[in-house]
């Protein structure tokens, strides 16, 4: 068969019926090759130029160091007192948005449903456009002008770590290698926790280890209750991957298998360990109700192993309700706490109501509750620097639009990952999506969502997720 380049004439009558190709169909009887041609005259340069013409394609790739690196911002931010301080806050957001826009610049995403990623994403940018356009218009009702931009910049890294964790959840193994790792660093905050918890805290140690008042452990967290949420989330992560790890290990048993099995499975009960010391009733109640879930929903396994997996978390409860003794006694006060909280709630709505479109600014819930104190309410109030809920801070500081629009893009990606709770055959996605129900959860009556780390925590995990149930239905490329 005659072949030549494109444009030239050629004496092969199959050649004839239509343009030449790039890959060319070798004669019978001879090998294919690979025509090399020079594209001259064609705009652009290198595979895209080649992949505009028509002739070779590309396949989406996503890389698989953002794995480790998203893994480490989540821990380290929870780990350095939850980066909840003015400059530890912008630093964690600064990165996030470094590091976000270097994995979306490597990355070469697949065509997905436009119907399915344009509202999430469309609002997002809507939420944040809307939430700068007081400080953009200069309204006087701002009650805290100089960190306005401070705040929304950690609004910003929140949706950036969130659109890039959805792009690196498009890979196949991403979402195991960022548990991996995941429970690796958090191995290494429970070691250093309970070190500086034992030695003491070294002179000028900037975050507390333990609550002053009734001495709960706050894993340099900063907060007791925000390190149980902390803590509960990592212990359900690396949970899920020992089920994985243990799954494997009955199907091909190995000494690598066991040992990485049993390792991770230590680091998940040294997490429900910590959760009891810290005293957080939301904490441990969300890890119980997780755990349970975890339970109930696991996949078909050998008949042989379901009594020992029983009893392994009959133990495990039992351990966890000995170490949590002092946790349980704090449940007795709960129902008089609960009506406390309710008329704390009230009266924040109140203020909302009286600024209900653009709210008094991103950062001012502490100048707006100093400026509303009453005799009645400072008693309860005075030390707030949270609205201890966070739709109703997010009402206050953004208006109902801005929590509306966050509501419809929260509703729209729990929809898509609701799929990962059914079942047990993905416990590393059901196991992310416990995690984020926790955060949410505790956020709805703590203060957990308003500590920085642990919503870039959530933030990543939530992206991941999305990202896997994306390429569930669609791209399937990629190891």
């Amino acid at each position: 068969m005659a072949e030549g380049l494109p444009g030239e004439a050629s004496t092969d009558p199959a050649a004839a019926a239509g343009p030449k190709l790039f890959f060319v169909k070798a004669g019978q009887g001879s090998a294919e090759r690979r025509l090399r041609m020079p594209l001259r005259g064609a705009r652009g340069g290198g595979r895209r130029r080649v992949a505009r013409q028509g002739l070779r394609h590309d396949l989406p790739v996503v890389p698989r160091w953002p794995a480790p690196a998203l893994a480490l911002l989540g821990v380290g931010a929870c780990g350095v007192g939850g980066a909840n301080s003015e400059f530890l806050s912008v630093l964690v957001a600064e990165i996030s948005l470094i590091l976000s826009a270097a994995i979306l610049y490597r990355a070469r995403l697949p065509r997905l449903n436009a119907a399915e990623v344009g509202p999430v994403l469309g609002g997002l940018l809507a939420f944040l456009g809307w939430a700068a356009l007081p400080r953009l218009l200069h309204q006087t009702s701002l009650l805290a002008p100089d960190r306005f931009w401070p705040a929304w910049l950690g609004d910003a890294g929140l949706v950036a770590a969130f659109v890039a964790a959805a792009a690196v959840g498009l890979r196949r193994r991403n979402a195991e290698s960022f548990a991996i790792w995941l429970t690796l660093f958090t191995s290494l905050f429970i070691a250093g926790s309970l070190a500086l918890r034992l030695a003491g805290p070294p002179v000028g140690w900037p975050f507390a280890l333990e609550d002053d008042r009734l001495h709960r452990f706050a894993g340099s967290v900063g907060n007791p209750n925000a390190a149980g949420v902390a803590f509960a989330m990592l212990s359900l992560v690396a949970l899920g991957l020992s089920r994985v790890l243990g799954a494997r290990w009955v199907e091909n048993s190995g000494d690598g298998l066991l040992l990485g099995g049993l390792g991770v499975m230590a680091v998940a009960l040294s997490g429900m360990a910590l959760v009891a010391i810290t005293q957080s009733r939301m904490a441990l109640a969300l890890l119980v109700g997780g755990l349970a879930l975890q339970q109930l929903t696991r996949g078909r396994g050998l008949r042989g192993w379901r009594g020992w997996r029983w009893a392994a978390m009959l133990v495990v409860g039992l351990c966890l309700a000995l170490a949590a003794s002092a946790t349980l006694d704090r449940f007795a006060p709960v129902e008089a706490d609960s009506v406390s909280r309710g008329a704390i709630w009230l009266h924040y709505l109140a203020l909302a109501g009286r600024m209900p479109l653009a709210g008094y600014g991103l950062g001012a819930f502490a100048e707006l509750n100093a400026h509303t104190l009453t005799p009645e309410s400072a008693l309860a109030l005075w030390s707030f620097g949270a609205a201890h809920a966070a739709p109703v801070q997010l009402a206050l500081e953004a208006g109902w639009p801005g929590l509306l629009i966050l509501g419809i893009v929260a509703g729209l990606v729990g929809r898509r990952v609701a799929g990962l709770l059914r079942g047990g055959a993905d416990p590393i996605g059901q196991a992310m999506v416990l995690a984020v129900l926790v955060a949410l959860a505790a956020g709805m009556v703590d203060i957990a969502l308003n500590v920085p780390g642990i919503a870039l925590l959530a933030s990543i995990l939530s992206g991941l997720s999305w990202g896997r149930s994306l390429r569930a239905s669609g791209w399937r490329g990629g190891p």
